[in-house]
């Protein structure tokens, strides 16, 4: 319908021009013979370092036919042998170049010009500027010019996106003002990362080197028809580069303050022409901390080892790349500022710290995996993508949770998990008005969180629990004097009031120094007995004992009892608490999304992804038993964080569903402004771009409107 409709319009176009002119465009027997094309000009286009540049517009000057180079920098054109070609791609110099079988094109960079990035965040080939949601690309030639090989340093080119990188262990993303940043198992992340393709977005286990990479997109806003489960945020794709059929390699080194070394390149190498390809990757980057640690040692350091692997396979319709990775973290540890008062440590995280376990703290981290990429194009309409991912994680991390210089809360985390994937996407474009995907997906993960928190309790007691057991004891006080003056005669009251509170201010003082620690707790009961019996003498009491007294309060004195007896006389030793947390996920995704081209530069994207997740979490944990801090943090469940418990677990099914409806108008399209004939040499008015760039219409154009 629409394409007769706009057949119409052209036709009553030329009606209105002179009868000869309309019978010289519609006579095949006029078209020049030079016009007749031999189908099969092939090659490929790479960068000056010999790198595939996807997305460059492969023009013939003369029959006016255009091509776009694919993800391996392959073209393939129907014009004539010896035809003038021009290669045009932002960022680099147009080149042009006579048509020639299996050419090999390189372009140079245009300093002058603003690089136009393709992405694939549509999964398919297009500028960033014709995706119609909020996507921000930076490119691996920008990593490098800028010398940014860490996330949260890629994050400042990209707007509304912040990475906080306290570690590698401890990311968090920040996707417009929205933060993503729970380290614990059970839970699910709200930005999705992609590595090739291949979910990482486990928090343990997301971060990695940025190195030798083709490019990294971030697409902010709810992601889930795009990016599947867990992209409520927004997701962040990163994109490695693969094997290439050419020779090539790079090294850089680089050194810098705080003894900052970096060793990274690349090499690679055709094994066989256009066949076999491999391509190896590495990098080291470390440096010492650039925070003092006055316990010993520098904090907030960095030590990064990786590599990657690359091989690529392909044929004339297919294409398979195995990716193998491996990176291992050595960092110092991170430091932390007290929240708790009087210590006298600066608050400026620019400052000295003071943090106990001096050169003990550290985070180990080793992360890795395989990924399988096979791409196979069954015509110029339909492709099959099929991604296999296969990642584990095994992290451990000492940390201050405390920020003293006291071993008040000393911990330990240890992570671990396993994730496997697997996708297949269909892909169609009939490259005229509608293109668009289809596929399933499968991921499965397990891993677990186990946290472990040390304390000696004599540091512990004067700071955390001295003032807790203050309140404790102000109570008892409060109700033994109560019931003591209810048996006092009305006489005597004010003298026995006032020799009770100078008793009750000396035993305070006594139990509870202002500052110091301690070995051991007070005699809390004994003193409490003796001055019961000194009260006890004066007011006829003789021979009660405290427990008889305590018992004639009812449950209220059982109470006070064994709070006296469990904090009196104790031993103030090391304390340990462990939680641990399990989580196991299956999840199953169909999806599909098309864009209709409505109008020239009007598309309509309509797109639905349904989700089944399977989730099994577990929980346990353990600690010292310690009877003396059962009892003073009562208040607390009897514990500093974790409640004792024997492992629990629980599972559920979810079942949702979540779509896109996009209607975008794209407004540099270029404009039609005279009439529309299918060939150059109907003597049709040039088209003219916006910048007024000159453009000349080929068949099948005035279907593109």
């Amino acid at each position: 319908m629409r394409k007769n409709l706009l057949m119409g319009v052209c036709l009553i176009s030329a009606l209105s021009l002179p009868s000869a002119v309309q019978a010289k465009d519609f006579s095949l027997n006029n078209i020049p013979e030079n016009s007749i094309k031999t189908p099969g000009i092939t090659g490929v286009v790479t960068d000056a370092k010999g790198e595939a540049l996807p997305g460059v517009v492969v023009q013939a000057t003369e029959s006016k036919q255009t091509a776009v180079t694919d993800a391996d920098g392959r073209f393939t054109l129907d014009a004539k042998n010896g035809e003038r070609l021009r290669f045009s791609y932002l960022g680099y110099t147009t080149k042009d170049d006579n048509a020639k079988p299996n050419m090999k094109v390189s372009m140079q960079d245009d300093t002058h010009v603003l690089n136009e990035v393709v992405v694939t965040t549509q999964k398919r080939q297009q500028s960033a500027v014709e995706v119609p949601i909020a996507v921000s690309a930076v490119t691996g030639n920008v990593l490098g010019k800028l010398g940014m090989s860490q996330m949260d340093e890629m994050a400042t080119m990209t707007p509304g996106v912040q990475i906080q990188l306290q570690s590698p262990n401890n990311p968090g993303y920040v996707i417009r003002g929205v933060t993503s940043d729970d380290g614990e198992s059970t839970s699910q992340p709200r930005v999705s990362v992609f590595t090739d393709g291949v979910s990482t977005s486990r928090s343990r286990a997301s971060v990695s080197e940025l190195f030798d990479m083709e490019r990294i997109e971030v697409a902010k806003g709810p992601q889930g028809t795009l990016f599947g489960r867990g992209a409520e945020i927004g997701g962040i794709s990163l994109i490695r580069n693969k094997a290439k059929d050419n020779l090539s390699g790079e090294l850089g080194v680089r050194y810098g303050a705080y003894n900052t070394r970096q060793v990274t390149g690349f090499i690679n190498t055709p094994i066989i022409k256009s066949k076999l390809a491999n391509r190896f990757a590495f990098d080291y980057d470390a440096r010492d901390g650039f925070i003092k640690n006055l316990a010993g040692g520098r904090l907030n350091g960095k030590e990064a080892l990786a590599f990657r692997n690359s091989t690529a396979w392909w044929s004339d319709n297919t294409s398979v790349n195995l990716v193998l990775d491996y990176q291992h973290d050595n960092y110092p540890g991170t430091s932390f500022r007290t929240e708790f008062p009087d210590f006298g440590v600066s608050q400026d995280p620019n400052d000295p710290a003071n943090l106990d376990m001096g050169k003990g703290l550290y985070i180990h981290r080793n992360v890795g995996g395989g990924t399988l990429l096979v791409d196979h194009d069954f015509n110029d309409n339909w492709k099959l993508s099929s991604i296999t991912g296969v990642r584990a994680f095994n992290s451990d991390e000492k940390f201050d949770a405390d920020g003293t210089y006291l071993p008040l809360l000393n911990a330990e985390e240890k992570a671990k998990g396993t994730q496997i994937s697997q996708e297949f996407r269909f892909n169609y474009d009939n490259h005229r008005n509608f293109s668009g995907f289809a596929g399933m997906s499968y991921f499965f993960e397990d891993n677990s969180q186990d946290v472990l928190l040390h304390s000696d309790l004599k540091y512990l007691y004067p700071v955390m629990m001295k003032s807790k057991m203050k309140s404790t004891f102000t109570g008892l006080f409060s109700t033994v004097k109560s019931v003591v003056m209810s048996k006092v005669p009305a006489a005597m009251q004010s003298m026995v009031g006032a020799q009770f509170d100078a008793a009750q201010k000396q035993l305070m003082s006594k139990w509870f120094p202002e500052s110091g620690t301690q070995d051991a707790t007070p005699d809390f009961y004994g003193d409490l007995n003796t001055l019961f019996q000194q009260f006890g003498a004066l007011l006829g009491m003789k021979g009660v004992t405290l427990d008889q007294f305590l018992a004639s309060l009812g449950d209220k004195g059982t109470t006070y009892s064994t709070l006296l007896k469990n904090l009196s006389n104790q031993t103030l030793s090391t304390y340990s608490e462990e939680g641990k947390n399990y989580n196991t996920t299956n999840a199953a995704e169909v999806y599909a999304d098309g864009t209709w081209k409505l109008y020239k530069g009007l598309n309509f994207t309509l797109g639905m992804r349904g989700t089944y997740e399977h989730q099994k979490s577990s929980y346990s944990s353990v600690d010292d038993q310690n009877a003396f801090l059962a009892t003073a943090l009562a208040s607390n469940g009897g514990h500093v964080i974790y409640t004792p418990s024997a492992k629990v677990s629980a599972s559920k099914d979810y079942w949702s569903w979540v779509g896109r409806a996009v209607l975008n108008y794209l407004f540099s399209h270029k404009r039609c402004l005279s009439e529309c004939f299918p060939w150059p040499s109907s003597g049709c008015t040039l088209l003219q771009q916006q910048s007024g760039e000159t453009f000349y219409p080929q068949a099948g154009d005035y279907l593109q409107l």
